[in-house]
């Protein structure tokens, strides 16, 4: 025991740490113990390796800061499956400046398999260089309360079947949430700030409710939502994109949206079989809303927007919209059908049929 005690008094008199031990079976993670290794199965030094060895929870006890001279240093990785990393209001803080690559919190291993269904909630990742949060086709991803700003690399690339909630990207690059070619992602109730080129992009049968996007940025060929087919995009708002406000594939429900102000080529875009209901889009740059063959366009409120109002395509059928003050036309029926209870109207307040 004496022994023991010199030890750890040796340890403290040169200013290291031991590592830290699990409370209530929660492993934790500090800037003081990664220069010895913070629990078993982690390396001294970085990144901080989350693996069976030390379990599947963990929690920041401090935050992790980066200096420019470590802009390619990683911070985190997990390399087993059903991890809880807890950030606890603490935060992983990159130099936020210049180049670099280092990641936030990023996978390792033969498979995204080996990693599935992590959890990261209640903390802030800044200023990496690379992504805030690199879990790219690591499936069954959630993040919760989680604050990603001016990670240069983008925010955060995930899995399919992964749900982000209560959650806010702010102008991390050129993408804040990246699902690309990844299908059944969530998103709720989130916000989406500054990127350069697309707020949200996921891929089919996605859930986008209740976020808002602002100023996707630079691009106009950018997208403040971009979801895939079989997809719901509900109750969202999209103010000031550059690009276009929101595109939907094929089959698609979008709902109960406000698109204001896309610079883009179109307020709102939906393909072929959508049900486009009760959006309101105005003050887009050129197209409000256009939708594909085989579609439905019911109860939206179109004003005021660049060139076309409402845009059909064959055999779509459109209901009980109101479309106004639009700069060239309308409606542009493309061989589609006047459901009834639509109203038009024109420059001032003059009443014009709908087509």
């Amino acid at each position: 025991m004496r022994r023991i005690q010199l030890f750890l008094f040796t340890l403290a008199g040169l200013g290291l740490a031991s590592p830290a031990q699990a409370v209530d079976g929660v492993q934790e993670i500090n800037a003081a113990c990664v220069p010895v290794g913070c629990f078993p199965g982690d390396s001294p030094g970085y990144p901080v390796e989350l693996s069976a060895a030390g379990g599947r929870s963990y929690r920041l006890t401090s935050s992790l800061t980066f200096t420019l001279a470590e802009a390619d240093v990683d911070a985190i990785a997990i390399s087993t499956d059903e991890v809880r990393l807890d950030l606890n209001g603490f935060g992983i803080r990159g130099p936020a400046g210049g180049g670099g690559t280092g990641r936030g919190v990023f996978a390792v291993g033969v498979s995204p398999l080996q990693s599935a269904n992590p959890t990261i909630v209640n903390g802030t990742i800044s200023g990496m260089r690379g992504r805030g949060i690199e879990l790219d086709q690591v499936p069954g991803v959630r993040l919760e309360g989680v604050i990603l700003v001016g990670n240069a690399g983008g925010g955060a690339r995930i899995g399919p079947r992964s749900t982000v909630v209560d959650s806010r990207f702010e102008d991390n690059g050129s993408t804040g949430l990246d699902a690309f070619d990844q299908s059944e992602v969530t998103v709720r109730d989130s916000v989406f700030e500054g990127h350069t080129l697309i707020g949200i992009r996921t891929d089919a049968f996605a859930r986008v409710e209740g976020n808002q996007v602002n100023g996707t940025g630079l691009a106009t060929s950018g997208y403040g939502i971009l979801v895939g087919s079989g997809s719901r995009v509900v109750d969202n708002i999209v103010q000031d994109a550059t690009g276009s406000g929101i595109y939907a594939g094929t089959a698609s429900i979008v709902k109960g949206n406000v698109v204001q102000g896309a610079l883009g080529q179109f307020g709102l875009f939906c393909n072929r079989e959508c049900r486009v209901v009760d959006n309101t889009v105005h003050e887009s740059a050129s197209l409000g809303v256009d939708v594909g063959s085989r579609a439905i366009a019911q109860g939206n409120v179109i004003h005021d927007n660049g060139t076309i109002g409402l845009r059909l395509n064959a055999n779509s059928i459109f209901i009980g919209n109101a479309i106004s003050d639009n700069g060239t036309t309308q409606v542009d029926l493309g061989g589609s059908t006047n459901g009834g209870q639509n109203v038009c109207t024109g420059p001032g307040t003059v009443a014009v049929s709908c087509p």
